[in-house]
């Protein structure tokens, strides 16, 4: 059986239901009356979001959306993934003409890839790093870029922990010795000046992408990576203050 939907033209789309026979019906392509066509040629993100300014499934999907004190010019984002277009860890051309163009196709808000905010952890030697104030030129090209455009900017801010490598190749930092599955190699159990390191690390990393000029930050708190460690049961076994229960493991 097939139903009938309307859309916003007035002209018709036909879409198969569940059937309980064995013959399959395909989804038909939609008539171009429905949806205005964007260019061969233009961005990815451009002709994704022609796509969903007719599609009426997505009705907030171009709306602005506050975020604290952010307001973030529609729901469509970049989220953060490493692209290791950072040699030696610093911004230049290839990483800001990569966000430049999710900016022109209409992007509402971006999320750069993992920045590294300490030595002891390196994703990869062409990953972002925001350890030390060497990085804050680059933030700031990165920025003036960017301010042409409505699209906000957030910088992640990462610590691999026993998932990540080291700058100078001595062990990886964690919550316990245990070794990580991408590096495997018993970890340095952290003690409690390095944790205090850390956590400033974290503090001035923020610092340099608010002096920046960009719009924000978002700690990396999952797959496995150090804040990650900490709060697993099954990798942090300290017996301080920074484990036991959840409370302590996540302090």
């Amino acid at each position: 059986a097939i139903r009938k939907l309307s859309c916003s033209s007035g002209a018709q789309r036909r879409f198969p239901q569940k059937s309980n026979t064995t013959t399959r019906r395909y989804r038909r392509r939609p008539r171009s009356s429905c949806r205005r066509q964007a260019k061969p040629d233009a961005p990815a993100e451009v002709r994704f979001i022609s796509y969903i300014e007719e599609n009426t499934v997505y009705t907030h999907a171009l709306s602005p959306i506050q975020l604290g004190r952010l307001t973030i010019p529609n729901r469509i984002f970049r989220p953060a993934h490493t692209a290791n277009n950072t040699p030696g860890g610093r911004i230049g051309e290839r990483f800001i003409a990569a966000h430049e163009e999710a900016a022109r196709g209409g992007v509402g808000m971006t999320i750069t890839g993992g920045g590294a905010i300490h030595h002891s952890s390196l994703l990869h030697p062409n990953g972002l790093a925001v350890w030390d104030d060497e990085s804050i030129s680059g933030l700031r090209t990165f920025a003036k870029r960017m301010a042409p455009y409505p699209m906000q900017v957030i910088v992640q801010l990462w610590h691999g922990g026993h998932n990540g490598f080291t700058a100078d190749g001595s062990p990886p930092w964690s919550a316990s010795s245990s070794p990580g599955v991408l590096v495997g190699v018993p970890a340095i159990a952290m003690s409690q000046a390095q944790i205090a390191e850390i956590i400033e690390a974290y503090r001035r990393a923020a610092m340099r992408v608010a002096d920046a000029g960009l719009q924000g930050c978002e700690v990396h708190a999952g797959h496995g990576y150090l804040l990650r460690q900490f709060l697993a049961s099954a990798i942090n076994r300290r017996e301080d203050e920074y484990g036991g229960d959840l409370n302590n493991r996540a302090r």
